[in-house]
């Protein structure tokens, strides 16, 4: 089982490691790629409220 465990990490440090490699010339605000890849926050406007009816 440790051996199991053992592998898992090495495929895991791995991953990181070409992720590295490939997203490494990315500027800090551009969108990286892959399994790794960093969310980018989307700024999507908002629709207007309907008008509310005013009280008399």
């Amino acid at each position: 089982m440790e051996g199991f465990i053992f592998l898992l990490s090495i495929i895991g440090i791995g991953i990181v490691i070409l992720w590295a490699k490939c997203n490494d010339k990315v500027p800090p605000d551009g969108e990286t790629t892959g399994l790794l890849a960093m969310g980018t926050p989307r700024h999507e406007q908002k629709p207007n409220p309907s008008p509310r009816r005013q009280s008399r």
